[in-house]
């Protein structure tokens, strides 16, 4: 994981603010850290077999949401207004590589029988392979379950590679690159960095939600919760220490640390105010939350992602967290102490 802070641009009324591309970048890769670990918790336990099958129907139910409000929304006037499976594929599969991967989606050439891709630079470049798989994105099924998307998968040093390949599942086309004749070539769409920024919070958090109901599902909440716990700590400690070289800390005390956990909270879009504020105790109540109504797991990974990113700021601070708002109350609290 690479982040990038660039400090000589930094504009803010508070020294614990971060400027508003770095802090975009920060949370993209915190909510994919967070969903990519889940699932890599679930891989390490039952298998690579087993998490496909207990992943496919929450997957099934992704893929539909985010094609319906494509076509809700009117995202694509004129182009998908044509008989052409393959083309309309096509665009939804550049949208979700550029919005949602960050990657460079290019060569989308349709060929006689097949529609041929180049994916460069996804992010995060961590991913495991299962999920870049055919069956990950679900487009097809719904778009035209006639067709299916195979990846031949290239990675070097000097750049991340997939070749992508739609096809009839009936049609024995299996050549990446080009088959046949070229008739048409998809043109890059016109994306603005507010879909961007939509898209990228909306999916990584949806799945990370969703791997941690899966886990829930096969385990139950209090032994899904002692699998995933080295896998958010470990987050957490990547954070602490990027923080650390981030700001410049004077005392490393709550009221600093608790300052690195409300700019969090910000970055994620929970509202909250302080409700206490002394020498060894900093108090928080976060009165809303995009994930109130998520599975209680991941507010038990948010928590040990916190406290790791405490202990490695100071590992005599600690950080405690009470999820009112999963239980129907106004408001969660969490309090960052000494120990």
């Amino acid at each position: 994981m690479v982040l990038r802070g660039d400090a000589g641009s930094f504009v803010s009324s508070s020294k614990w603010d971060l400027p508003e591309e770095e802090g975009k970048r920060l949370i993209y890769y915190f909510l994919s850290e967070c969903c990519i670990n889940t699932m890599q918790a679930l891989y390490d336990v039952v298998g690579p077999e087993e998490t496909s099958q207990l992943w496919r129907p929450y997957n099934t139910l992704a893929s539909r949401a985010y094609v319906l409000n494509r076509f809700q929304d009117n995202r694509f006037p004129r182009l998908l207004d044509n008989n052409d499976p393959l083309l309309t594929i096509g665009i939804f599969v550049q949208h979700y590589f550029r919005t949602i991967l960050a990657g460079r989606c290019e060569n989308m050439v349709i060929f006689d029988k097949s529609l041929a891709f180049s994916v460069y630079d996804w992010q995060p470049p961590d991913m495991p392979p299962g999920m870049l798989s055919g069956d990950n994105l679900g487009f097809t099924e719904l778009l035209d379950p006639r067709y299916e998307i195979l990846y031949q998968r290239k990675i070097s040093k000097e750049t991340r590679e997939i070749l992508g390949l739609v096809k009839r599942k009936d049609d024995a086309v299996t050549t990446f690159g080009s088959e046949g004749t070229p008739r048409l070539c998809v043109l890059p769409l016109k994306i603005e960095p507010e879909e961007v920024d939509f898209w990228r919070r909306h999916f990584w958090g949806e799945f990370w939600r969703q791997a941690s109901s899966v886990l829930i599902e096969e385990f139950g909440v209090e032994r899904a919760s002692k699998i995933v716990e080295p896998y958010m700590r470990q987050i957490g400690l990547f954070y602490g220490d990027y923080f650390k070289n981030r700001f410049e800390f004077k005392k490393r005390n709550p009221q600093e640390v608790g300052e690195v956990i409300q700019m969090l909270n910000r970055l994620l879009k929970q509202e909250g105010r302080i409700v206490a504020s002394e020498d060894d105790n900093v108090s928080y109540e976060i009165t809303s939350c995009p994930f109130s109504n998520s599975s209680p797991l991941v507010c038990k990974q948010i928590a040990m992602i916190l406290n790791s990113v405490c202990q490695a700021i100071n590992k005599d601070i600690l950080f405690e967290y009470d999820n009112g708002l999963m239980r129907g109350e106004k408001g969660c609290k969490w309090s960052v102490m000494k120990k």
